[in-house]
């Protein structure tokens, strides 16, 4: 922000009270050349529509899900994000769930917690080494391919489905998602939120994946309005309710995100 306000006269609608704000904006919307916001944020139609003279907006984040794309580009307003901001961090959170759901540390740490283990109760299943397992990564952009390089010391087997092939990549495609989920006793999803691929991780991509193993969450954070939201990936109603299937592959794992939007759903 200080490097902003030392090159640019800078009006902060965020400080302004909501009531405020129509009037604000009109007051200063002709001088108005760029607009800095976040992922979450965005930028609306209308907004976008009420600065004539508007030629960017800066979006300080990898998401441009907020940003009314059609009237940017209607306007030829330029849309700026940046990737791989968050890409390292991201993909450590996604390996710290995936040992989480795999070392049972939730459930060991709850069993500590409880006091159980002073009245003799020892019916845990002793936690599964990751070594020699194969790793399935849905979605192999910036986010899924970090992933795959923090796996490899693990000693695991890799493979990625996406619709595109990755050219030059060592890690074997998979023909489909649920050939992936098939061949996978761990499964992360770092798909990018779309309209296509809302839906995607559903009953039979969980019923594929198969009993015991572990279908975990590790895309990138970004807030949707009005389109699909991450997370939707794996919200199929069929999915959330169904007792059967949650016992047959459950939800061990998923992001903050995911985990904010569908807070019922059995994870272990």
């Amino acid at each position: 922000m200080e490097a902003l306000e030392g090159s640019y006269v800078c009006h902060h609608l965020w400080q302004v009270e909501p009531a405020e704000r129509d009037a604000f904006v009109a007051r200063v919307a002709p001088r108005i050349r760029g607009v800095v916001t976040n992922g979450g944020l965005g930028i609306s139609g209308g907004l976008m529509r009420a600065l004539p003279a508007l030629e960017i907006v800066a979006v300080f984040g990898v998401g441009v899900d907020a940003v009314d794309l059609d009237t940017a580009r209607a306007r030829n307003v330029r849309v700026t994000n940046t990737p791989d901001v968050l890409t390292d961090d991201v993909a450590d959170l996604a390996m710290a769930l995936l040992l989480a759901a795999n070392r049972r540390i939730c459930a060991l740490d709850r069993f500590v917690r409880s006091g159980a283990w002073e009245e003799g109760k020892d019916d845990l299943v002793a936690p599964p080494s990751l070594r020699g397992k194969t790793v399935g990564i849905y979605g192999f952009g910036r986010i899924g391919r970090t992933v795959a390089r923090r796996l490899e010391p693990f000693g695991v087997e890799l493979r990625y489905f996406q619709p595109r092939p990755v050219e030059g990549s060592e890690v074997p495609r998979a023909r489909s998602l649920l050939d992936l989920a098939a061949a996978s006793d761990y499964l992360v999803v770092c798909a990018a939120a779309t309209l296509e691929t809302r839906g995607a991780i559903d009953a039979t991509v969980l019923r594929a994946l198969g009993a015991g193993r572990v279908g975990q969450c590790g895309e990138r954070f970004d807030r949707r309005r009005a389109r699909a939201r991450r997370g939707a990936l794996h919200r199929d109603a069929r999915v959330r309710g169904s007792r059967r299937l949650r016992r047959r592959a459950p939800c061990a794992g998923r992001s903050p995100g995911a985990r904010q939007r569908d807070p019922h759903a059995a994870c272990g």
